[in-house]
């Protein structure tokens, strides 16, 4: 039987900032949680994964979860979960496979490809505002993002690559690549392991590039990966 104390009101809300979340509900755009000066800070609608945005009644919970009466169903939307969902492409959802913070940015690597948002001074980096953009040239199924060296390194369907300014430097592209490791615990590292779908790269560093120096074949790159943590 359900717990009849779960719910704080019991009738219609326009707004919940008296029930301890920041927002209010409007019939075009969906729910709107602000700032305490009034400010939008993010704006959950049909693109966000609501049914529609015509919101007709907002409950707040007593573990501040958000419930929605919408003219054609409920949803709940848990924001006092710890774990909470960043779609880069929010009309086509992939995979996440690896994210990164590199130079003041958010990297995530999905089946779709990799994409890229600026972070702010920000706790919750669900609450970033913004639009993530694609990388360009990395469509496809993203494994591995890196930073060695101070570098970004990307580990692709389409092979290895060190990532700078927007552009994409070759390292192989003989073969999908899952991981990257210095080979050494003082940096710079002149040489760096990279697993690939058919064996280990030893890959040279110097003067800010990676080079392929060459490939060991039939090893694993979890054999690699199993003993670095090691």
């Amino acid at each position: 039987m359900p717990d009849p104390t779960l719910f704080e009101p019991a009738g219609p809300h326009r707004d919940t900032r008296q029930q301890g979340l920041a927002g209010d509900r409007d019939q075009s755009r969906g729910y709107l949680y602000r700032q305490q000066k009034g400010e939008v800070i993010q704006n959950l609608s049909r693109k966000e994964g609501l049914q529609n945005n015509n919101i007709l009644m907002l409950f707040v919970d007593k573990s501040k979860n958000l419930w929605m009466g919408l003219d054609n169903g409920i949803d709940l939307i848990a924001y006092n979960n710890s774990i909470k969902h960043i779609y880069p492409e929010k009309m086509n959802e992939g995979y996440g496979y690896t994210s990164i913070i590199y130079n003041k940015e958010l990297f995530v690597g999905t089946s779709n490809g990799l994409y890229s948002l600026p972070v702010e001074d920000v706790g919750d980096l669900s609450m970033l505002r913004g639009e993530f953009r694609s990388v360009p040239n990395t469509k496809g199924s993203t494994f591995e993002l890196s930073e060695i060296n101070g570098d970004l390194l990307l580990g692709h369907h389409d092979g290895a690559y060190q990532i700078r300014n927007d552009q994409l430097i070759p390292i192989n592209e003989h073969s999908s690549h899952w991981t990257f490791l210095p080979f050494s615990n003082v940096l710079p590292s002149s040489l760096v392991i990279g697993g690939s779908a058919v064996g280990l790269d030893l890959i040279r560093y110097a003067d800010g590039r990676f080079t392929l120096e060459k490939t060991l074949p039939g090893y694993s790159a979890l054999v690699a990966v199993h003993g670095h943590r090691q």
